[in-house]
């Protein structure tokens, strides 16, 4: 089976807490890491420079030409060269980024419960538990989680976002309270990258009035009545009619999915879920995480789905149309 997990000395580079992703592939380790656990435990403890780019000439046996403006950037440890990026390009070490969650809670606290890397290291990602939980009633807890994401082949800004996870089904739940607010913070790899991931970690001293809104959002879905034909129409809201037929049997697949997830899903029998706007919120949250593409050859493209991609666009939407209709 084919993963995108970066591995080194035939070990996945990730580490882990609790259940076993990604076919029990990675370290697990018995509780919480500190950072400089996971950089290890994870095989994130390697360097990346920037290096010129040179290139043949037409005649062969003429010295090499350098690319002006253009460079590579290398992992040391294994010679792999991971992406080409422009002059203003700063590489942010590993070390650094999880230097972001020290800066929050000081070193040598352990909060790290999953952290690794894709493709060749190119990638990497750090998933940092915060203390305590919202709890919505009837033992059903939301985790409080940020996530941070870098990358080393100049295809994205470093980026850390706000994540909750529903204790009770492992759910991913995506947060955008509106008025430029966007749950997450990014920032250029530019000369400056160092030092503005210093103040991201300084900015994220918000991260309690940031839970307390979404708190408010959650139990107010939970307060939000949600009848059947609700359901029918938040569903088909949210995966429309194929454009290219007049009725498509896999749209009417997902559909009936997402529906019947809201009625059994996990934790829909709690009394925050039941026949409520909160109950299809999650059923459309499961369906991404835990149903959607299941059958694919890579778990780990699923991951890059939910968090990035067109399974974390799935979710807001989602997210945004449950705002809309908590406010109505």
């Amino acid at each position: 089976m084919a993963h995108q997990l970066n591995f080194r000395n035939g070990q996945a580079s990730t580490m882990y807490i609790g259940a076993e992703p990604w076919h029990a592939l990675g370290t697990k380790l018995p509780k919480l890491a500190t950072s400089a656990e996971a950089i290890v435990a994870a095989q994130l403890d390697y360097e990346v420079k920037k290096v010129p780019i040179f290139v043949h000439p037409a005649d062969r046996n003429s010295a090499l030409v350098s690319v002006d403006g253009k460079f590579a950037t290398m992992r040391m440890d294994t010679g792999e060269v991971l992406g080409v990026v422009g002059g203003q390009y700063t590489v942010l070490q590993n070390k650094d980024a999880f230097g972001f969650f020290d800066s929050i809670t000081g070193e040598g606290e352990a909060m790290f419960e999953t952290a690794g890397a894709l493709y060749a290291g190119e990638m990497v990602w750090m998933l940092a538990k915060m203390p305590d939980y919202i709890d919505l009633g009837d033992n059903d807890r939301i985790g409080k989680y940020l996530l941070l994401t870098n990358t080393h082949d100049g295809s994205r800004a470093v980026r850390a976002m706000f994540t909750p996870i529903r204790v009770v089904c492992n759910n991913t739940l995506n947060i955008a309270l509106g008025q430029g607010f966007k749950g997450n913070i990014t920032i250029r790899h530019s000369a400056s990258v160092k030092s503005r991931v210093a103040e991201a970690g300084r900015l994220m001293g918000i991260t309690n009035k940031v839970y307390a809104q979404v708190e408010e959002m959650y139990k107010r879905m939970t307060l939000k009545k949600f009848t059947g034909d609700d359901v029918v129409k938040y569903v088909k809201t949210l995966i429309p009619d194929n454009k290219e037929a007049e009725t498509s049997t896999r749209t009417n697949n997902i559909r009936s999915e997402i529906s019947e997830l809201i009625i059994h899903g996990e934790g829909a029998s709690l009394g925050t879920a039941k026949g409520t706007l909160w109950g299809a919120y999650n059923g459309l949250t499961e369906y991404v995480d835990h149903v959607r593409g299941a059958s694919a050859k890579s778990a780990d493209k699923r991951l890059e789905s939910i968090w990035f991609g067109s399974g974390s666009r799935l979710k807001q939407d989602a997210f945004d149309l449950a705002c809309e209709l908590v406010k109505k």
